[in-house]
C-alpha cells in the first residue's frame, strides 16, 4: 500500500480552490502556490501531492522527481500531452486529469440550450426584442424539437453517456461513436458505432455533438470528405477544435451540408478576430466555457483520488501517455 498523502501544493487560477480543498480535506497540509511566483519549482518541490493548472504545471513536470501524484484541474490534458512529446519520456509520477458526471451535466445543459435556441431561433425574437416588435416570422412557429432528432454523439465515455442520456429523455434516438463497441450497452444508446463506421452516424443524425478529446486519431475526424454525408446536420462542438479544420468546417456550411454550428472549442483559441466563423449568421460561438471547472467538483474528485490513493494505491482518470488523454 502506497504511504498517505499528508500535504498538497495547489498552482491553479479555479476561483476558490485553496478554501475548497481545506475544508475537505481538513488533515491535510495545504499550500497555496501563486502562478506568478518566481519560486514556484521550489515551492512546489516541499509537497508530496500537487493540485495544478495544466498549462501552470506543465513545465515543471519532468523537475519533479519525488511528487507521489499530479492530480490536473482540467479534462483536457493538451500541455502536458505537448510536454511529453517534447521529452519523449514518461513523466517520473502519475498524472490524473479531473473529469466527472458533473461534466456531463453542465454540458447537458449547454448542448440543450444552445440547440433549442437554434432550432427556435431565439435570436431573432431578441433582436425583435430590442425594436420593441412582436415577431411571429422565421422559424419561431416552425421549429423542429429534439424528440424529432436522430442524434449523433461523438465519445462514448462518461460525458457522452450522460449527455446521450439526457437527449433521450426528450425523445431523440441516440447514436453514438465509440473505438469499439461496449460489453454492457447504455440504455440510453440505440445504435452504436466505431469509428470506422463514422459515416453511417454522419448520414443518419439531424444532431452530431462532439466530447471526444484531442489525440491524434480525433484530429480531423471531420473533415471535407466525410462532411459531405451529412444531410444538413447541426454540429455542436464542446470537445476539442482539433477535430475538424476551419477551412472545412466553413465549406461544410457553406454548402449546407451542416445547417449550422455550435462551437465552444477552435483549433486556435481564442478564435482570431480574422476568422470567418465570426461572421457566419449560422455560427453560435462561445468561448470555451461549456464545462467551466469549478472549486467545488475539482475538491470532490481530488478527495475521491486521495481516498483512493491511501486505501489502494492507485489513482482515477490517469492519463495515458501513449494514447494522448
Amino acid at each position: 500500500m502506497s504511504p498517505r498523502v499528508n500535504s498538497v501544493a495547489i498552482l491553479s487560477d479555479v476561483p476558490r480552490i485553496f478554501s475548497c480543498i481545506s475544508k475537505l480535506l481538513p488533515s491535510l497540509h495545504v499550500q497555496e502556490v501563486q502562478p506568478e511566483s518566481p519560486d514556484i519549482l521550489q515551492s512546489l518541490l516541499k509537497a508530496e501531492v500537487i493540485l495544478a493548472d495544466f498549462d501552470k504545471i506543465a513545465e515543471h513536470l519532468y523537475h519533479l522527481k519525488d511528487t507521489k501524484w499530479i492530480q490536473g484541474t482540467w479534462a483536457g490534458v493538451e500541455p502536458i500531452i505537448r510536454e511529453y512529446e517534447k521529452i519523449k519520456e514518461f513523466p517520473p509520477c502519475p498524472v490524473a486529469r479531473f473529469s466527472g458526471a458533473h461534466f456531463g451535466s453542465i454540458m447537458s445543459e449547454y448542448v440543450i440550450a444552445h440547440v433549442t435556441s437554434f432550432e427556435r431561433d431565439f435570436r431573432r425574437s431578441w433582436d425583435a426584442q430590442k425594436e420593441s416588435k412582436w415577431d411571429l416570422g422565421g422559424k419561431i412557429r416552425d421549429y423542429k424539437v429534439i424528440g424529432d432528432m436522430e442524434v449523433g454523439v461523438l465519445g462514448g465515455g462518461q460525458i457522452g453517456t450522460h449527455i446521450a442520456g439526457v437527449l433521450k429523455t426528450l425523445g431523440a434516438r441516440i447514436w453514438c461513436l465509440v473505438r469499439s463497441k461496449p460489453a454492457f450497452k447504455s440504455p440510453s444508446i440505440d445504435e452504436y458505432r466505431e469509428t470506422n463506421q463514422l459515416d453511417e452516424i454522419l448520414e443518419h443524425c439531424d444532431l452530431i455533438v462532439n466530447v471526444l478529446p484531442h489525440s491524434p486519431s480525433t484530429a480531423g475526424l471531420l473533415n471535407a470528405s466525410n462532411l459531405r454525408k451529412c444531410k444538413g446536420s447541426l454540429l455542436v462542438n464542446v470537445g476539442r477544435g482539433s477535430l475538424v479544420t476551419e477551412s472545412d468546417l466553413v465549406d461544410a456550411l457553406e454548402k449546407k451540408y451542416l445547417r449550422g454550428a455550435i462551437l465552444d472549442v477552435f483549433p486556435s483559441e481564442p478564435l482570431p478576430s480574422e476568422s470567418k466563423l465570426w461572421t457566419l449568421p449560422e455560427v453560435i460561438i462561445t468561448p470555451h466555457v461549456a464545462g467551466l471547472t469549478r472549486a467545488e467538483d475539482v475538491a470532490a474528485f481530488f478527495k475521491q483520488n486521495v481516498d483512493l490513493w491511501n486505501t489502494e494505491g492507485r489513482l482515477m482518470n490517469v492519463i495515458d501517455f501513449e494514447k494522448g488523454y
